[in-house]
């Protein structure tokens, strides 16, 4: 079963995070009403991840499973919902998806990214992910290998 969550427009780096790990995570926008984020939880079958205490006792009363984050620190808040959802954490989705808009990347040809990196980073790296839907272009990068390291981190901690 895939694990699915809604972030509320108070955890946008948590949503983003989890995206990071593989998770399918909707982010809700600033503009969207707290009816909207329930009717969104409700359908698409997502675990709605919020701070606020009125929305957790409105997605009670709607059969929406919901987990209460009370912490500040990020690390803190991913231990936390991938401990109270029963996620597993699979090293082979993580950076699977656009951080950015949540779809899954799908793996580029060189030639078609050339106009789209700066000059340095084409001639450095040969594999590049592309998202279909906002066209963001991800490489291996030293970015990459700091945030693998924390998210492997953060895997090491849920397994203990």
């Amino acid at each position: 079963m895939v694990m699915k969550f809604l972030c509320d427009q108070m955890l946008g780096s948590l949503a983003r995070w989890l995206r990071f790990l593989g998770f399918d995570t909707f982010y809700a926008t600033q503009d969207m009403t707290d009816e909207e984020i329930l009717a969104i939880a409700k359908k698409e079958d997502r675990i709605l991840i919020t701070r606020d205490k009125e929305l957790v006792f409105r997605s009670c009363k709607h059969l929406i499973q919901v987990i209460h984050i009370k912490t500040d620190g990020v690390e803190d808040q991913i231990l936390q919902t991938v401990k109270e959802s029963n996620a597993k954490i699979e090293t082979n989705l993580m950076l699977s998806r656009c951080a950015e808009c949540n779809s899954l990347l799908q793996k580029s040809e060189k030639s078609s990214v050339k106009d789209k990196v700066p000059r340095k980073v084409f001639e450095r790296h040969d594999a590049f992910l592309c998202c279909p839907v906002c066209k963001r272009v991800y490489w291996m990068g030293t970015h990459t290998d700091s945030i693998m390291k924390k998210l492997i981190h953060i895997q090491e901690m849920v397994a203990d």
